[in-house]
């Protein structure tokens, strides 16, 4: 952000009222020490909340925190700066991505008459990929094993039996399910390297739609993994496109649900709002649960997110049933967390301080270190509105050292440090520790963060 941000953005950030899709800016330039907005803060800290809450106890010295790490996130911050300025080539210019190769067949697919698929199942490949995927959650390392051993089958299969076009289908997809396998195990190098054989792969077979929108709906989650959500999201409509013309509503309302969890975390819940409920009411519930259940789940939080608490209660209600069939510690604990923001929304203060009290101490125990931090910040926020300012600022202390020890990208980083400057005003502290654990809710449940997979729903997940 080259300007200053308006008066609006600034009453609105320390509200807690900015859209989360400017908070990154915000943050940022205010981080990059702008004295002018500084100032500006400063006044409308005084004209929105008086002098009441001066008396909060004093913040930490900055002698109590790690200075290296403060300087290196200045520089980080130029840095940025500087990049915004100058963009560096889009990754695009390269002579030619899996993602454009997979597009550029797709496309050419836009107008031919849909055809039954011609890849024949290979029984042992589909029964190990099957184990691959059920070790997801458990064990990333033996899904890679089931996977490995999947493309060994299909690189043995006997192209007299199976056709040579149907052989060369199966070593391309089961390619691609591997490179999915080390995606989970945040192995990107080889993720990338087995995704790359897929597509080439597949450019010999037998052109199966089919194929390829398994293809661009694992190369999507690849992109999500890099945070690359446009090139995501633009796999994931041509995904669509081929599902729906084949008839198949379940897979097309499958990939508007991993579209709409991308632009939920790209930043932008209304439009996951639309995309989450027509993906929705597309699929089977009961093929795929785990899937309805992310979709629920992320429209409960978009509509938190967009303060309409009072609708998501009777819609938690409803799909209660869902999280305890699908089940586990790590689901139930996002429940709790879940009717707590809910709670807090409505303003039943002492049910959200229940509720969130208990999933702390629950990540606590299950060792889950940073959704133990962000739920402190939701937690932080219901005892500043309650007044108990101290333990507030302690628990934001105590959250801003896990997300030091856990290295957390610098400008989320930046977000706790100015709230723990935020103290001398409680109104000022409550809107931007709502602006802040919603950037750092944003940074830390993507692929590749800190704790994310206790955090995410995986839309790729069986």
């Amino acid at each position: 952000m080259h300007e200053h941000p308006s008066a609006a953005s600034l009453k609105s950030f320390l509200l807690g009222e900015l859209p989360p899709w400017e908070i990154k800016d915000v943050v940022a330039h205010l981080a990059r020490g702008c004295r002018h907005c500084e100032a500006k803060v400063e006044a409308l800290s005084l004209r929105l909340f008086g002098a009441a809450a001066a008396q909060a106890p004093p913040v930490a010295s900055e002698a109590e925190y790690d200075g290296a790490i403060d300087r290196a996130f200045a520089a980080a911050l130029a840095a940025h700066a500087a990049n915004v300025a100058n963009p560096a080539a889009p990754k695009e210019e390269r002579p030619r991505t899996l993602e454009r190769e997979l597009l550029a067949r797709a496309e050419g697919l836009a107008h031919a008459v849909p055809t039954a698929t011609r890849r024949r199942e290979a029984p042992l490949c589909e029964e190990l990929i099957a184990k691959s995927r059920a070790c997801r959650n458990d064990d990333p390392q033996r899904m890679i094993h089931f996977a490995q051993r999947a493309r060994f089958a299909a690189d043995n299969l006997d192209p007299a039996r199976y056709g040579l076009e149907t052989a060369i289908d199966m070593q391309a997809w089961t390619l691609a399910e591997l490179a999915n396998a080390y995606r989970v195990a945040d192995d990107l190098v080889q993720a990338e390297s087995s995704m790359r054989q897929a597509v080439e792969r597949s450019a010999e077979g037998s052109g199966d739609p089919l194929l390829l929108a398994r293809l661009m709906d694992l190369l999507a989650s690849l992109c999500c993994h890099r945070r690359q959500f446009a090139l995501a999201i633009e796999l994931l409509d041509a995904v669509y496109t081929i599902y729906r013309d084949h008839g198949d509503e379940h897979q097309a309302g499958r990939a508007l649900i991993s579209r709409g969890l991308y632009t939920e975390y790209g930043g932008d819940p209304r439009q996951a709002l639309v995309l989450l409920t027509e993906g929705f009411e597309r699929i089977d519930p009961a093929r795929e649960p785990d899937l309805a259940l992310a979709a629920v789940h992320s429209i409960l939080d978009c509509l938190v997110e967009l303060g309409r608490s009072r609708e998501a209660g009777p819609l938690l209600d409803r799909f209660r049933p869902l999280y305890e069939r699908c089940g586990g510690r790590l689901t139930l604990l996002k429940l709790r967390w879940m009717e707590g923001k809910i709670a807090a929304g409505c303003h039943d203060l002492p049910a959200a301080e229940r509720c969130l009290a208990e999933v702390r101490l629950g990540f606590e125990e299950t060792g889950l270190a940073s959704p133990c931090a962000l739920v402190s910040l939701d937690l932080a926020a219901v005892w500043l509105r309650q007044g108990r300012i101290a333990d507030a600022r302690r628990v934001v202390e105590e959250g801003i050292a896990t997300f030091k020890a856990l290295r957390i990208g610098r400008e989320a980083l930046a977000a706790l440090l100015l709230l723990r400057d935020a103290f001398t005003h409680q109104g000022t502290a409550l809107g931007m520790l709502r602006s802040a654990a919603e950037h750092l809710k944003r940074s830390e449940q993507l692929p590749g963060a800190p704790g994310a997979q206790g955090l995410r729903f995986d839309p790729d997940a069986p």
